[in-house]
């Protein structure tokens, strides 16, 4: 009778620790996948910012200069980003294919965190 309750037990307790496990990953990637939406709608909105930003070119050329070099920077932080969210797996914003300033901005921030990246192996390899 006791071994039938310590199996029942032990079974009751790999349940819930194999409910647990298919939570984590669930929980894991619905987090992934909301991160990746949310870097489609940043990389919408720099878009936006930087076509707005050349349309104010035409009424105030500081000003716009400045939002274009904002709506960059933000582009470069977004591929920096990108790296620490998909690892090594480029994945570059549709909307930034037709902007070779916007695309080599996100690229420019894509290779900054894979060279930190790497910087950071070497140096734990280095370590041990």
């Amino acid at each position: 009778m006791t071994a039938r309750i310590s199996t029942l037990a032990f079974a009751s307790a790999l349940d819930r620790a194999a409910v647990y496990v298919v939570q984590k990953v669930i929980d894991d990637t619905a987090l992934r996948v909301a991160a990746v939406l949310d870097a489609e709608v940043q990389a919408f909105q720099y878009r936006l910012d930087y076509d707005m930003a050349n349309i104010l070119r035409a009424v105030n050329v500081d000003r716009g200069n400045r939002s274009v070099r904002f709506a960059i920077f933000n582009a470069n932080t977004l591929g920096f980003w990108s790296f620490n969210l998909n690892g090594e797996i480029r994945s570059l914003p549709a909307l930034f294919l037709d902007v070779p300033e916007l695309l080599e901005a996100w690229n420019s921030g894509w290779n900054e965190a894979w060279k930190e990246n790497q910087c950071c192996d070497l140096s734990h390899s280095l370590a041990r």
